[in-house]
């Protein structure tokens, strides 16, 4: 069975890797001149903002109608951080910088099951990828998504190749319904 980490690195290691890519790409996510768009505002940031205002944790809310055309995960996510660390920027990005983290993270993982080598390359190329970089540190959809679906693949990998087929098929289904 392949380990997720090799060796010489270890659960230290791979722990120090992440608080420093968190670190890197988080730099400035707190600022409203960031990298941004329209989308952000009107949809992620605002569905978020007022569902939390109107404590509908269960089903995300905008402009008072249901909004369930997305994912929830993303919008609870921010919920979450709006009531840990209040509302502002840096808070709403949060947990797209999480996500970006996560992802880069899942892409070495990746890497070291179908290679059965390395992966610690392949984490820092997908940190210094132009898309994760901007995409963690704006409120939007498109790098849960695609974070969730490079999980569900690790998982369903994992199943495939060896023993406790079962222990990794939940995980990857859990993956897969929390992207959709």
């Amino acid at each position: 069975m392949t380990r997720l980490l090799p060796r010489r690195i270890g659960w230290r290691g791979a722990t120090f890797g992440l608080v420093m890519a968190a670190l890197g790409l988080g730099l400035g996510i707190g600022e409203p001149t960031g990298i941004t768009g329209l989308d952000e505002y009107w949809h992620s940031m605002r569905t978020a903002l007022q569902s939390f205002e109107t404590q509908a944790w269960f089903i995300p809310q905008l402009d008072g109608e249901p909004r369930i055309q997305k994912p929830p995960l993303f919008y609870w996510m921010m919920m979450l951080s709006f009531e840990a660390f209040g509302v502002d920027f840096w808070s709403a990005r949060l947990p797209a910088l999480l996500f970006g983290v996560i992802f880069a993270a899942t892409i070495g993982m990746l890497y070291r099951v179908l290679f059965c080598s390395g992966g610690t390359l392949a984490f820092m190329i997908s940190l210094s990828l132009l898309t994760v970089a901007v995409e963690s540190r704006r409120a939007m959809l498109d790098l849960p998504l695609a974070t969730c679906v490079a999980l569900t693949v690790l998982f369903a990998l994992l199943a495939m190749r060896g023993r406790g087929t079962m222990a990794y098929l939940f995980p990857a289904v859990l993956a897969l319904a929390a992207g959709f």
